[in-house]
Parts: C-alpha cells; sequence; structure tokens
C-alpha cells in the first residue's frame, strides 16, 4: 500500500546512480534508491525496477557514475498501485541529456476515497443538522 512501481531506463552509455528526496523532509538529504547499469551499446537501453512511496512527492535526482555528475532531477507525486518509467537518454548533443517521466498504467487515486467518505459525511451531517428543528 502507498507504492508505485518506477523502471528507470538507461540509454547513456554511463551507469547512473538513482537518489530519492522525499517533499515531507525537511533539510534532509538525498537517500539512494539504486544504480542502473549503462546501457549495453549505441541506442540500447538497460533499465532498472524500484518500488517508490506515494504517501508525498518526491524530488529523484539523477548522477553518472564514477563520476558524481547531476544529469538530471525529476520531481513527481506518484499515485498508489501506478506503474511509471523514467526514460534518461542523450539528445543529438550527447552533452545534453533528457529525462522524461511515462505513466505506463492507470493509478490508483488513494485521496479521493478519503474525499468521497469527508464529503458523503459532511453532506449527511448538513442534512441531519438542516431538519432539526430550532428550539
Amino acid at each position: 500500500m502507498d507504492e508505485a512501481s518506477l523502471t528507470v531506463n538507461n540509454e547513456l552509455d554511463a551507469e547512473m546512480v538513482v537518489s530519492w528526496l522525499s517533499d515531507h523532509c525537511y533539510q534532509c538529504v538525498y537517500q539512494p534508491l539504486g544504480v542502473v547499469p549503462a546501457g549495453p551499446g549505441p541506442g540500447l537501453t538497460s533499465s532498472m525496477d524500484f518500488t517508490v512511496g506515494t504517501q508525498h512527492g518526491i524530488t529523484l535526482q539523477l548522477n553518472s557514475s564514477p563520476v558524481s555528475l547531476e544529469l538530471c532531477t525529476v520531481h513527481y507525486h506518484f499515485w498508489e498501485h501506478g506503474n511509471y518509467s523514467l526514460w534518461v537518454k542523450n539528445l543529438n548533443d550527447s552533452s545534453v541529456v533528457n529525462c522524461s517521466m511515462i505513466t505506463d498504467t492507470e493509478t490508483v487515486n488513494s485521496y479521493l476515497r478519503e474525499y468521497s467518505l469527508t464529503h458523503s459525511l459532511t453532506h449527511s451531517l448538513t442534512n441531519v443538522y438542516a431538519l432539526k428543528p430550532l428550539s
């Protein structure tokens, strides 16, 4: 519960370290999520699957390895039971890296259940108090 699946696809010729930082955490440092190997050759992709939390938004940071050079950061709020792909590739200029988040399957917004329940309860209580005669 409160988790989603993330596949990070690497088309670069260097391995990447994926780290994350929760929006809920104040003055925290990035935590390592894992390493994605380099693509096996030009135009070929390597990938790694991760599980991420959905309770709060997170920022993903991707650094090249072994030289810790920041390639990109992606802020995203994942939804419960969602399946996502993060694609990392070079554009025409090999020094420019593109990071794109894609939703692979429809997700569940667990907050809709809470909103629906709260809204129904509020509506019911409003109707009860509206029917109560004034003394």
